[in-house]
């Protein structure tokens, strides 16, 4: 657009060599204002989709029951800091201390967010819960829940019931978002402190 507009003025004003002083600044004018409008044009139309084109870098996802370690705030609110968690295995969170009490075999519903949509439909991520050995983080979980990712949009809950295995002692509860996505990190990480056994007074 800035190239006809000007090719425009330029020829126009060529083809007419007796204008007058005050009818040449005119149109110098004219055509300073139409380029300067132009040129704002094409860098609001450039910005929008530089904005639209760079990759999202952050986690989304959020652990509400069992509560996840550290705090949750604004979780209301799509790419909230307290779920945005990339490093294996709980997002760099430690322990946070009394751990929720759980019987073995006990029927148990884990409710998580996906705080920030990054749906992909020619290849879906998905959800999924395992429990670790608080004695071993880096270990290999057990895998008590596996849910395909859809469409559904930002800050979506999802409720299921998990049945506790007969692993006592103090566990980690995993929840990880595995996304699929060549465009957002791949996994996503929150962690839940149980104890498996007796209940804990």
């Amino acid at each position: 657009m800035i190239h006809y507009s000007l090719s425009w003025h330029v020829n126009w004003f060529h083809c007419s060599p007796d204008l007058d002083p005050s009818a040449m600044s005119s149109l110098m004018s004219s055509l300073m204002s139409s380029l300067m409008s132009s040129l704002m044009s094409s860098l609001v139309v450039l910005s929008l989709c530089l904005l639209t084109t760079v990759p999202q870098v952050r986690s989304h996802l959020c652990l509400l029951s069992p509560p996840q370690r550290g705090s949750m705030l604004a979780i209301n609110k799509p790419g909230a800091t307290d779920c945005i968690l990339l490093k294996e295995p709980c997002g760099g969170r430690d322990d946070r201390g009394t751990p929720v009490s759980l019987m073995p075999g006990e029927r148990f519903v884990v409710t998580f967010q996906k705080n920030l949509d990054h749906f992909v439909q020619a290849s879906p991520g998905y959800f999924s819960v395992s429990l670790i050995e608080a004695d071993r983080p880096q270990g290999q979980g057990h895998e008590i829940l596996k849910m395909v990712d859809s469409s559904d949009p930002s800050l979506t809950l999802y409720s299921a019931n998990v049945t506790m295995p007969h692993m006592p002692g103090h566990m980690i509860l995993q929840a990880r978002y595995v996304t699929n996505n060549p465009q957002a990190p791949p996994t996503f990480y929150q962690c839940a402190d149980i104890h498996i056994g007796p209940r804990m007074h």
